[in-house]
């Protein structure tokens, strides 16, 4: 499979494979998958989580606090593959510089194969995702204002009286049901961290939530379909200013 675009400096903030698991996995079975995947990472941190909720009442306020759970955080010796195993959710993740999707698509089956092998068999799960989120960085011109709708092609139609706008956010739920897909799209405006820019996001989110594959094979076919609507989905939406300022 190919790229719509392969781009010299892509602006990804993280890419993330996320497997949300049907049925909550044993501590015991969580420390088996953690320990098969842990040899392929640099840094494994045990840590534990718990689920707060607050119930209020006439007679005040009354905090529960759930049993602990465990929370296996796995990442290389630079940090920019990480990887996180717990009870409910197994996750990969690539941080910058992002190099190729076959590398994170690589390391997903790889530990997937070691979990299969340390449990048996694979849980099955309730949500299959792939989620980018990009930071396009745009320039600021001699008015002071960052004009995003220049590299997007989802744009607000704002009244004259609020433009130019200080910052924005908008999302989009787009189901895809001819590829059994979904789709989240979200922008907004982030904090500058580059003088003379307006940074805005476009984070894309791709799930499949029905008719989940079982097994390695469709496990990854399954995998590339998310990627191929993702791609098409962030080329649909930038402009070619954008994709110049990513050479």
């Amino acid at each position: 499979m190919t790229d719509v675009h392969r781009y010299p400096s892509p602006p990804i903030i993280d890419a993330i494979i996320e497997l949300r698991l049907r049925d909550t996995v044993s501590e015991g079975l969580l420390t088996k998958a953690a320990k098969a995947v842990a040899k392929n990472y640099a840094h494994h941190v045990v840590e534990q989580e718990v689920d707060v909720s607050v119930r209020f009442d006439p007679n005040g306020v009354s905090p529960e606090i759930g049993e602990p759970r465990g929370l296996h955080r796995l990442s290389s010796a630079d940090e920019t593959d990480r990887a996180q195993v717990s009870t409910k959710i197994f996750n990969w993740s690539r941080l910058p510089p992002y190099e190729c999707w076959e590398d994170l698509e690589n390391r997903f089956v790889r530990d997937l194969e070691r979990i299969e092998r340390a449990l048996k068999k694979l849980p099955r799960f309730e949500r299959f995702g792939v989620r980018y989120r990009n930071r396009i960085d745009v320039p600021v011109g001699d008015d002071r204002v960052g004009r995003y709708e220049d590299y997007l092609n989802v744009k607000l139609d704002l009244l004259p009286m609020l433009d130019p706008l200080n910052a924005y956010q908008w999302r989009i739920d787009k189901d895809f049901a001819d590829r059994g897909l979904s789709a989240i799209v979200q922008s907004g405006t982030l904090r500058p961290e580059l003088p003379m820019t307006t940074p805005v996001l476009l984070d894309i989110d791709i799930a499949a939530t029905k008719d989940l594959p079982i097994g390695q094979d469709k496990i990854v076919e399954r995998l590339r379909d998310m990627r191929l609507l993702k791609n098409e989905i962030f080329e649909a939406s930038i402009t070619p200013l954008a994709r110049q300022s990513f050479k």
